[in-house]
């Protein structure tokens, strides 16, 4: 029996790779498991499987699986890590036959790393392991005389394909994609489209991530990269080609002209199995191409000019270095701050710090997450999804000197494009030695601050450029005014507290803010004001 180590185990991957444990059983055992932050799966998945070690994003989390398995009766608890040293133990586990490699984003990079150098078998679903250090795993693999196995499915039907000839008698690899959803939406449209339909793949059932990365098709750009890595490639032998179908995973080009392809189900399941079986081919009931349904298959160019990311990729692939692993962070932050960017700002302030990395003198985490939460909970920015059609949200947050200002704002638009403030929400940190304790009850209304003493909060209401509403007293909004046409600035202009190097006495944070209600609201990315030429105007 293999014993199997998953990193990425509560993520789409992670768990059709225990899917497939299970309908092979019991060619597999799993001995350690790491996830993020997803406790309920992972504490199924320890009930079932019962590994040796498991490990999770951060120490509070390791607390709480802690008292979860306690909870459910567990006689057999495994080890509990967590963290970059969590991620490392799974990886290495001196049990572990295979490491699957399915963690989003380049947090698995260091354990798969590590893991390849120890001679261990590698089933690599992760992109950014290739993508930001390629030559150095790579390179790796080589010294320890083991071959990756892809399980991306594109890369695994290539591994399938190269299996009819040798690396000389190669003339090129051609990548399939779909398309996404936005194959066909006009390009003039494109700056229009939500995260919600950017979410809606029309082929495959996959995580947020890669699922937003097949809409703009950076995956695709990141596919190629990879497969030249993989398999050894010039970057000129690595092609894409739009299939809509997504029947035929990937094809290989020969140099006397014929073509293998891969054909199959949009069922991760089959290319899992391959990478966990290979070089066998073991009997699944579980995927099968549904052959009546196959009334067709197209093949089309892909547009750079729809998918710049495809062309962006191809030049960081080329210039190499340094260049592919920041275009992959670029992406990786884009797309984390697309979903829910107030919700990113808390998950980057709650994650460890990597050594070295710079930071700002006198930074407080917890001070800048604190109002970061007291205007999520004001706001009610959760709840944004069920705001009417043409209102949004938008939120900027700023650490300057000793203060952390969070800002919300929240707009409307009617049918004429007129933008109109409905509220605003806001949040102050100057310290301790600007408020005493004793003030701290009368700071907000209803004791929203509770005792924490240098956190000021308010909601302001606007009427027609006006305040008309305002929950906080000491730090008084007069108003909101209009400057050159189409520009707008929420002005703080009577205050009771010294000077905070915040930029008094505008509020820094609050055209930012704006500018990303107004996207919320509109779907038209403001790339500045004024927005005359965007055809809005202040209502």
């Amino acid at each position: 029996m293999k014993q199997l180590a998953i990193l990425g185990s509560t993520g789409s991957i992670g768990r059709q790779c225990l899917f497939v444990v299970d309908a092979l059983s019991p060619r597999f055992g799993v001995v350690a498991l790491a996830a993020g932050g997803n406790l309920e799966e992972l504490a199924g998945q320890i009930e079932k499987y019962q590994p040796e070690m498991v490990s999770v994003g951060d120490a509070s989390k390791a607390d709480e699986l802690a008292a979860r398995l306690r909870e459910k009766g567990i006689a057999k608890r495994p080890e509990i890590h967590h963290g970059r040293e969590g991620m490392l133990a799974v990886g290495t586990h001196g049990q572990a036959d295979i490491v699957v490699s399915a963690a989003v984003g380049v947090v698995g990079l260091e354990a798969t790393y590590e893991a390849v150098k120890l001679g261990k078998t590698i089933a690599l679903s992760n992109k950014e392991v290739l993508v930001a250090a390629g030559e150095l795993v790579m390179a790796a693999a080589h010294q320890a005389g083991k071959e990756l196995l892809p399980v991306d499915s594109e890369h695994n039907a290539l591994h399938q394909c190269l299996r009819g000839g040798t690396h000389g008698e190669v003339r090129k690899l051609m990548l399939t994609a779909s398309g996404g959803p936005f194959r066909k939406t006009p390009i003039k449209d494109l700056e229009k489209v939500t995260v919600e339909q950017a979410l809606a793949h029309t082929n495959w059932k996959m995580g947020n991530r890669i699922t937003v990365d097949s809409a703009t098709m950076m995956n695709k750009g990141f596919e190629v990269i990879e497969a030249r890595w993989l398999f050894d490639m010039e970057p000129a032998q690595v092609d894409v080609v739009i299939h809509p179908q997504s029947t035929v995973h990937s094809m290989v080009e020969f140099v006397d002209g014929s073509v293998l392809a891969q054909l199959g189900a949009t069922d991760m399941r089959m290319p899992i199995q391959y990478a966990l079986t290979y070089p066998e081919r073991v009997a699944s009931n579980c995927v099968a191409l549904d052959w009546p349904r196959l009334k067709r298959l197209d093949f089309g160019k892909v547009s750079t000019r729809r998918f710049p990311c495809v062309r962006l990729a191809r030049e960081a692939m080329k210039k190499g270095g340094a260049f592919p692993c920041a275009l992959n962070a670029a992406d990786e932050i884009a797309v984390a701050a697309g979903k829910d960017p107030l919700q990113y700002r808390l998950d980057l302030l709650a994650s460890p710090v990597a050594p070295g990395t710079p930071i700002p003198g006198g930074f407080n985490a917890e001070r800048a997450k604190g109002v970061l939460e007291a205007v999520r909970d004001m706001s009610g920015w959760n709840n944004r999804s069920k705001l009417p059609k043409g209102t949004g949200m938008g939120v900027s947050f700023q650490f300057a000197h000793a203060g952390y200002v969070a800002y919300v704002a929240q707009v409307s638009v009617d049918s004429s494009k007129k933008i109109k403030v409905d509220k605003a929400w806001a949040a102050i940190d100057i310290g301790n030695q600007i408020i005493n304790l004793s003030q701290s009850e009368n700071l907000v209304e209803g004791g929203f601050v509770e005792g924490m003493s240098h956190l000021m909060a308010w909601e302001i209401t606007i009427d027609k450029g006006r305040v008309v509403q305002n929950n906080f007293g000491q730090y008084q909004p007069t108003r909101m005014r209009q400057l050159a046409p189409n520009t707008i600035e929420v002005k703080f202009l009577k205050t009771a507290f010294p000077p905070t190097g915040l930029g008094e006495p505008s509020l820094p944070p609050a055209p930012p803010a704006l500018t990303n209600a107004i996207f919320a609201a509109t779907g038209v990315r403001i790339r500045a004001l004024p927005l005359a030429k965007q055809g809005y105007t202040w209502a």
